[in-house]
Order: C-alpha cells, then structure tokens, then sequence
C-alpha cells in the first residue's frame, strides 16, 4: 500500500494534465489502504524506513500524515532519520516535510533547531512552514533571519506564509517590513500575510503603495491592494 501511494503520487507529479487526474485517484485509493495500516504504528514505521531508504518527494507529509498515530512517539523515528542522513538532501528534506504531520513537542523542538541551525535552506523552508502551521511563536526570530539570507530567496515565500500563519507583534513588524522594501514577488506575499493576521494595517500599507510605489507594482500585488482597499 505505500508502495502503492509514493508511486502513485510520483506519476501525479511528473505526468501531463490529462494523466493526472487518474494518478491521483490512484494516489487517493493507496492512500485509503495505508490508513489500514495505523494500529501501533506499522505504517508509519514503513514510512520512515522509505526515507531512510532514499525515496524523496513532497507527498511525504502526506504519507506520514495517512499514518501517524499520536501518542506512541513515533516522531522520533523520523527524528532520528533526519539527524542521521546528510546534513544536504532529499532524505532530510523528507523526513523534516514528513515530520510536519507530527504536532508534539519534540518535533517543534527539533524543527525549531532545523530553522536555525540547517545547512539545508530546503529543510529550513519545510521546518518553517510546519512550524508556521502549527502557529508556533518561537520560531519568529530564525525566519527573520531565515528571510535577510541569500541563500533562502528561493524560501521566502514560504516563509512569509509561515509568519502569517503565526502572526503576533514580532511577525507582523517583518511582514510590513517585506511589504515596503521587498521585491515584487516578496510585496505580494508580504501583504497577503499582512491581511491575515492584521487587516486594518494591511489597507492602510496597500493604500501607501498605491501612492508611493505603483511603479513596483506587479498584476498580482495591484489586484490584492484593489480588494484591500474596496472594503
């Protein structure tokens, strides 16, 4: 059965639009099968041994989600996994994305030291984002360093979802900061962060780059600053 969804789910990603669609209903039926598998934890050990293995993909958060069972600390297999493959690769990619269906201490501990220790801007970016999910306020200070870091451009979407999702005096001060001084892409999502977790503030910064900064202006972020400022 997981056999069955990582290969499903890989021909989803790689195939044409008109495969797709029959991929993923293939993906879905494995993945109703591997939920037979939860009781004391089989299927999520398998899930882990496929990491461990050198399977890779961004399907494992939903392995894994199909799989966990709370309470049996299955987390740290994937832990353990993770602190023992390369410090650079799809294995800890994967098991870092993975852990994002494991809400406990010990994986926001561990994802917390993956933000701000990892030599792998992937795995950050996948710790991020789990650790924005989870609204976890500690991890605020890594993304603000996490978002000033070349190395990280690739990221920084994600890792201003993180901080909408987070929300908070700190994350909001770093989302208007990216408002006013980031690149077109970065504004977009920036601002769309912004309304989430302070509406109110996020009119009135639309409303200032409408008129200050309409030349920098991507479709995208102009459509965004129009809703914002109908209401």
């Amino acid at each position: 059965a997981l056999a069955a969804a990582a290969d499903a789910e890989t021909k989803a990603a790689r195939g044409n639009s008109m495969q797709v669609a029959q991929h993923r209903r293939e993906a879905t039926e494995a993945l109703d099968r591997l939920r037979t598998f939860r009781d004391g934890g089989e299927g999520y050990r398998a899930v882990v041994a496929l990491i461990r293995a050198g399977r890779a993909g961004y399907w494992f958060e939903e392995l894994a989600a199909a799989t966990w069972v709370p309470d049996l600390g299955l987390e740290e297999l994937l832990i353990t996994a993770a602190k023992e493959a390369r410090p650079q690769g799809p294995s800890i990619q994967a098991a870092i994305l993975a852990l994002g269906a494991a809400d406990t201490p010990k994986a926001r501990d561990y994802l917390l030291d993956v933000l701000s220790e990892s030599s792998d801007p992937v795995a950050g970016m996948f710790a991020a984002r789990a650790l924005g999910k989870w609204e976890e306020r500690r991890a605020v200070p890594s993304i603000g360093v996490r978002l000033r870091q070349p190395e990280y451009a690739d990221a920084r979407f994600t890792l201003l979802n993180a901080l909408g999702g987070i929300g908070g005096p700190e994350a909001t001060s770093i989302l208007v900061e990216f408002v006013r001084d980031g690149l077109p892409e970065e504004t977009y999502y920036a601002l769309a962060n912004l309304a989430i977790v302070d509406r109110a503030l996020a009119r009135a910064e639309a409303g200032a780059l409408r008129a200050g900064h309409a030349s920098r202006l991507n479709k995208p972020t102009s459509e965004l600053i129009d809703r914002l400022l109908r209401e």
